[in-house]
């Protein structure tokens, strides 16, 4: 197999980009007008191939850094230093780069005992969803803490993993066994009482209005939404979930064929728009629709 180069954007999507390094004044790669950020008129950007590390600065190559073998990597762009995390197989190395002296640190992030089959950062790198294929589950590690916070198990051999990560709704979540598996960065998870009852549990108090979503008049009979959850059934379905106050089970929403491409929430008008590759029509679901 040709080694792939990879150039990720800070909401985690990886994308696939030509084996050599790039040459022009302009930035590369199908996501370069939102994968970095300006930090004093500099323009940053990151690639890699399965050996090496590639650091442009204003679309010039500074670094070529050589590492061992890796499948992906994330990156971001903090004010004096970029942070890049690399999946090398069964650990995950931090990179740093001093944009001043341009010298480079390694530490390892966290070792396992299987072949890691994907990675994801959400919460600001803070926190790892790493995807154990063999084991379906995503183990979930705190990188500050250098802590592991337990696991997710997937529901279907073929599952994808969505997240939605902005500044409402931040989690990820699969459905299995009368339960809905959820991490949110507020929110631990979401169980089912044996009376049927859905329960928010929570280890900190919730910031107002941070993932829970309440109409502008709350009439009688309608209930608060705590959050959208969102997973893949099989190759060509996704569900969505409406966690409501009170309710004996999340209101569920099947999409229908296609393989969701993008999803994201409209706080104006309280909808969930989704697209999706084998429609041009985008779906939009109200945040505030009744439980089954």
């Amino acid at each position: 197999m040709d080694a792939l180069k990879y150039q990720i954007d800070p909401m985690g999507h990886r994308e696939t980009i030509p084996t050599e390094p790039a040459e022009s004044a302009e930035p590369t790669g199908p996501c370069h007008n939102n994968c970095y950020r300006t930090h004093n008129m500099e323009v940053y950007n990151v690639e890699a191939d399965t050996g090496s590390l590639y650091v442009y600065r204003d679309g010039k190559l500074q670094v070529k850094y050589e590492v061992e073998a890796m499948r992906s990597l994330l990156w971001d762009d903090c004010k004096d230093h970029l942070v890049i995390l690399a999946n090398h197989g069964r650990r995950i190395d931090v990179y740093t780069f001093d944009k001043n002296t341009l010298a480079v640190g390694q530490d390892t992030v966290l070792a396992v005992g299987y072949e890691i089959e994907n990675f994801y950062a959400v919460w600001s790198r803070s926190t790892l969803l790493i995807q154990d294929a063999a084991r379906r589950m995503l183990n979930v590690y705190n990188v500050d803490k250098r802590q592991d916070m337990g696991y997710i198990t997937l529901d279907c051999e073929n599952s994808d993993v969505l997240i939605i990560d902005d500044r409402i709704v931040q989690l990820v979540a699969t459905y299995y066994d009368k339960q809905l598996k959820t991490l949110s960065r507020y929110c631990n998870s979401y169980e089912f009482e044996p009376s049927g009852r859905l329960v928010l549990r929570t280890s900190v108090p919730l910031p107002p209005g941070y993932h829970r979503y309440t109409p502008v008049a709350v009439s009688e009979g309608t209930s608060q939404v705590y959050c959208v959850v969102m997973n893949t059934l099989g190759q060509d379905k996704h569900a969505v979930y409406f966690l409501l106050e009170g309710s004996v089970v999340p209101y569920k929403s099947i999409t229908g064929k296609g393989v969701v491409t993008s999803a994201w929430i409209d706080t104006q008008s309280e909808t969930l728009y989704i697209e999706k590759n084998l429609s041009p029509r985008r779906l939009h679901i109200s945040l505030f629709q009744d439980a089954l």
